[in-house]
């Protein structure tokens, strides 16, 4: 179904919809009337529900968390469709009506400048369709629709318009079919929902999939399609979508996002949330899936699918929401959302979006903020909240900033520890203790070879902002002898010595990556996992580097060295 026939069909539905509202004992419920009002005067229904938000927020928390979890939640959803075009204001107002839990999911997840015409019209036809299953799955549902709402970009396909309500019809026919799907998409909240919406496939190429497969996870899909340079799209253009099909990408394989792609796209048909990844040094060819899994009671996100390292959460992944990079450390922490299940986590975002309300004192904010992360762990916006507040009330001793970051790594570390690490190292700058905090954050990582690398790495960022070059050198050069082998942190140390270098620092980049590669051995397995490592990568840095020093007979004999490294 086209988007324009969609929306066709939702107006028809609305106009249905709007004429019938339901009884309601003692009058229309709380969301029938600011539907009601939204339609003839949408900034006094944005002022009723922030009265009401303020209201519910005063009482709390002696009247407990869920009258404060509806005020909330009706305000967010206000606040979207006050801001819409008329014609959405209506389509997703009438839905609201009918289905408020789904347009509540909505809300939490959708972004400011979101495209709600295009959410209301896949909501309106989910729910004229496919009621039945919106009943079961509205979280499901609302992921689909936000994720689907705009014109997405894939690897090899280009700018595609997926059928939305087909690919959530086509998802909870793989969940009903138990031997399909792995994870139990009815438990889990739109907010890790949004991972497994992200589908090019329309429903019915999503249907044949699951009846002509069975379950595999992203990480054998990834490995089953060879790596090859001049694989599938090699310098070709985009290819038309009926041309562009998994079995063809099975068997000529391709780069990292070809790969990829196929691994995504087949892991979110099969039921698991995935997120692709590009890896810590950045090089697209090595994009790889990580992907959302069940561990006993628990889940957590597996990135043993990045070649350049394996297991680690290090690089950038795009949101499926917002569309824009983000650093995947960020990624992690989301599991506990999907162990807390969708009242909880419904619970913690109202709770930590009513702490982000200007003019409350910081006792009502840190118990808000307090409360939130006593139902999960999973949402990192407060992440910072908390570290912030523990740093302003820490005192002004060396010691109780370090106890106040101690406090904070030990209630984060086991859900998210590069990130937890990260937003430290980014809230000390400009510390009056940060020189100090950062030596002893090196003394207190160092059991770990990528936080350490984090702090060393950040000591010398700091010496240059404070223009001590000597100094940062010294940094950088410590962290790569460190972590070469170790880390692939220790690249980006080798990277700071080499522009160094180039700006007249008395270092030998040719001297550098030799002995930083003497110190690396050729690694085994594939040749996408050889390529990504640092052996290569480094001894393709120092044989350039050779060549540009007119050493051509060293430069060639150390690139027999690395092909006699290739699989």
């Amino acid at each position: 179904m086209t988007i324009r026939a969609t929306i066709a069909v939702a107006l028809v539905v609305f106009l249905s919809l709007a004429g019938a509202s339901p009884a309601q004992p003692g009058g229309p419920s709380a969301v029938q009337r600011y539907a009601d009002l939204l339609a003839s005067d949408p900034a006094a229904a944005l002022g009723e529900a922030t009265r009401a938000r303020d209201s519910a927020l005063a009482a709390w928390p002696a009247s407990g968390d869920a009258p404060l979890v509806v005020a909330v939640e009706h305000h967010a959803v206000v606040s979207l469709l006050a801001a819409a075009p008329p014609s959405a204001q209506g389509l997703l107002s009438a839905v609201w009506v009918s289905h408020p839990g789904f347009v509540g999911a909505i809300a939490r997840i959708a972004e400011p400048g979101a495209d709600v015409l295009g959410i209301a019209a896949i909501a309106q036809a989910i729910a004229a369709h496919h009621g039945e299953a919106l009943a079961g799955y509205p979280e499901l549902a609302a992921a689909v629709a936000v994720v689907q709402a705009g014109q997405r970009t894939y690897p090899g396909l280009g700018a595609v318009r997926p059928d939305g309500p087909g690919v959530f019809a086509a998802m909870v026919y793989a969940h009903q079919d138990r031997r399909v799907s792995a994870l139990p998409l009815h438990e889990l909240p739109a907010e890790v929902l949004v991972y497994l919406a992200d589908m090019a496939l329309t429903g019915d190429g999503l249907r044949a999939v699951v009846l002509a497969a069975r379950r595999a996870t992203p990480l054998d899909l990834y490995k089953s399609v060879p790596f090859r340079q001049a694989g599938l799209l090699a310098g070709e253009p985009a290819r038309a979508p009926e041309e562009f099909t998994l079995d063809r990408i099975a068997s000529r394989g391709g780069l990292g996002p070809v790969r990829g792609f196929y691994a995504e796209q087949l892991g979110q048909a099969f039921g698991y949330p995935v997120s692709l990844a590009v890896g810590q040094l950045g090089q697209e060819r090595f994009m790889a899936p990580a992907f959302l899994e069940a561990q006993r009671r628990a889940y957590a996100w597996n990135f043993e699918a990045i070649p350049d390292h394996p297991g680690l959460a290090l690089g950038t992944t795009v949101h499926p929401v917002s569309g824009r990079p983000m650093p995947l450390d960020e990624l992690p922490p989301t599991a506990d959302l999907a162990r807390a299940g969708i009242r909880p986590t419904r619970t913690a975002w109202a709770l930590l979006r009513a702490a982000q309300v200007p003019g409350q004192t910081p006792t009502s904010v840190r118990a808000l903020l307090h409360a939130s992360q006593g139902q999960t762990m999973g949402l990192v916006a407060g992440w910072s909240m908390d570290l912030e507040d523990r740093l302003a009330t820490a005192g002004p001793t060396l010691e109780a900033v370090q106890r106040a970051i101690n406090d904070f790594l030990g209630r984060t570390e086991a859900h998210g520890p590069l990130l937890a690490l990260r937003l430290v190292l980014e809230a000390i700058e400009g510390h009056e203790h940060a020189g100090e905090l950062r030596e002893w954050l090196t003394q207190t990582q160092r059991r770990d070879a990528d936080r350490l690398a984090m702090v060393v790495l950040a000591q010398g960022d700091a010496a240059l902002a404070r223009g001590d070059r000597e100094a940062a050198a010294g940094f950088f050069e410590d962290m790569a002898n460190r972590a070469i082998g170790n880390s692939p942190l220790a690249l980006e140390g080798l990277a700071r010595l080499e522009s160094l270098a180039a700006q007249g620092a008395s270092i030998d980049p040719v001297e550098l990556y030799a002995r930083a590669h003497r110190r690396l051995r050729a690694p085994r397995g594939d040749e996408a996992t050889v390529r990504a490592s640092a052996f290569m990568i480094v001894g393709e840095r120092h044989e350039a580097l050779l060549r540009q020093a007119g050493r051509d007979r060293e430069a060639d004999r150390l690139l027999r060295r690395l092909e006699q490294a290739l699989p």
